[in-house]
């Protein structure tokens, strides 16, 4: 599970950036994720990663369903205006 999104930010720019949530640690109430940006070239196979250049954290509150707290974190940045746009990869 991945976003792949044009990243542009403080003089920065990324055309194809690959976005991961990295870790989420969360209780009944809240939970807190990172998500780490990381600049890709290619595609499939001879897709390449690149060291990661950003990361950030966000919060949400989490619902106790079938769903896994990674899967509500992707939906979460899926909301967020800096993600309008980004695609699933």
């Amino acid at each position: 599970m991945a976003l792949e999104l044009n990243y542009t930010e403080k003089g920065l720019n990324v055309p194809r950036c690959y976005v991961k949530v990295a870790s989420v640690n969360a209780s009944k109430e809240r939970a807190i994720a990172v998500a780490t940006y990381q600049a890709i070239e290619g595609d499939g196979s001879e897709r390449k990663f690149f060291d990661v250049f950003a990361s950030e954290s966000f919060q949400f509150i989490p619902s106790i369903t079938n769903e896994n707290f990674i899967a509500q974190a992707y939906k979460k940045l899926k909301t967020l205006p800096n993600f309008s746009g980004a695609l699933d990869c």
